[in-house]
């Protein structure tokens, strides 16, 4: 009887050693991004391709929009379950959320997996102050979405073949194309036209007075006579009848080929190159052509969640963002300013249109805790001291006021 029970547990366990060994399953881990657009999908297909290039990681990607996106990671916080294993939003949100523990250092996790090397000198020179924040980085940058101008390239050579010599458009250029088009009778056909009118009033602002912020970015500093000075002039400009009207909508005036130039981001690439006609991609209008033209721009950057992680969910995230530097092509097709030195240093990268202006301009991002909150007030006040509905000293006085109130209820 012993014989035979020694037998039997002797045959159970070649039979346990002849099964196959069970696949380990891959780690699933969650990102959440401000991508909605077209961009959005652009993501998604990297995701795609990284889960399809190997097994060990499964990746979730959940684009949702940027205020959604800042209520759900405030209302996770409590609930460390509810928390993406990581996710992307500007890094000028960096000092903010350390200020409300909202993120944690990435350091320990980019040091454990050397052969990614998330060294700094492999990203754009300007990550090496955007990803850090009192000497610690926060986070790793994709790229830098910049605010420029798009210019139908025929309607420019037909209404101002010379204004554009040194691609550089400035306001008093854009008076005077808008004079000589009246003088012809043109009527079909405005100057510029503005897609966001945020992004143009910082960028005209910075232009100006270089920044909004103290020194060290943690106190407001708004020079409310440079806000007048922009104010004017975009009025000068509407009120002479050279730019777009009341109620229109600038991307579809410029697909419909009813304006030479319009305002817009790195992001509106993809759209544009469906408009089926040549166009090029150069900065706003500036005040001056003198000076090498500064455009405001916010880098996307990856973050970590203060949440605890397994080492298997800190592989996948690392993993991930190296597969996401290595493929960084797939996201400038889609019109970034990438932060891969390598994908940068391409020459597929340098024959896309936004090379021009990633390689000819400088990108202003002033270091700011509070930028956020400055920004949502200006989209509050949109167009109304151009369309003449507050005075500029007015609107001045209120983006400076309602700005600091907000930080103030911080």
């Amino acid at each position: 009887m012993k014989k035979l029970l020694t037998l039997i547990l002797t045959l159970a366990m070649l039979a346990t050693l002849a099964l196959p060994a069970m696949a380990e399953e891959p780690v699933a881990i969650e990102m959440w991004t401000l991508f909605t657009g077209d961009d959005g999908a652009t993501m998604q297909e990297i995701v795609d391709n990284f889960n399809a290039s190997q097994d060990r990681v499964t990746l979730t990607h959940v684009a949702v929009d940027r205020e959604t996106l800042y209520t759900r990671l405030a209302l996770a916080m409590t609930d460390e379950a509810s928390l993406p294993e990581v996710f992307v939003t500007y890094s000028y949100d960096v000092p903010y959320f350390v200020q409300l523990d909202y993120i944690q250092p990435m350091e320990d996790t980019l040091a454990a997996y050397p052969d990614f090397d998330f060294a700094i000198e492999k990203y754009h020179d300007a990550c090496a102050t955007l990803n850090y924040y009192d000497g610690v980085r926060y986070c790793v940058s994709l790229d830098f979405p910049t605010w420029g101008m798009y210019v139908n390239t025929a309607l420019a050579e037909q209404y101002c073949p010379d204004v554009l010599a040194d691609n550089i458009l400035t306001w008093d250029e854009i008076m005077s194309v808008g004079a000589s088009l009246k003088e012809q009778g043109v009527e079909d056909v405005s100057v510029l036209a503005s897609s966001w009118d945020r992004n143009d009033l910082l960028n005209s602002y910075l232009d100006v007075a270089g920044t909004y912020a103290s020194e060290d970015g943690t106190t407001l500093a708004l020079d409310k006579d440079a806000v007048v000075e922009v104010l004017n002039t975009w009025k000068d400009a509407y009120d002479a009848g050279y730019l777009w009207e009341e109620g229109e909508d600038a991307m579809t005036m410029f697909a419909l080929e009813e304006c030479i130039f319009v305002t817009g981001g790195t992001w509106n690439m993809t759209a544009v190159e469906e408009y089926g006609f040549d166009f090029s991609f150069i900065a706003p209008p500036q005040f001056s052509a003198d000076d090498t033209p500064t455009l405001f721009g916010a880098s996307h950057a990856f973050m970590l969640p203060n949440r605890s992680y397994t080492e298997d969910e800190s592989y996948a995230v690392a993993a991930f963002m190296h597969y996401f530097y290595e493929n960084s092509i797939d996201w400038a097709r889609a019109g970034s300013i990438v932060a891969s030195k390598v994908t940068a240093e391409s020459e597929e990268y340098q024959a896309l249109p936004q090379a021009f202006v990633a390689n000819n301009y400088a990108i202003s991002n002033p270091n700011f805790t509070y930028s956020q909150l400055l920004f949502d007030v200006l989209d509050n006040l949109d167009w109304e001291a151009v369309y003449g509905r507050m005075t500029p000293e007015e609107y001045a006085d209120a983006w400076q006021t309602q700005a600091q109130e907000r930080i103030d209820a911080q």
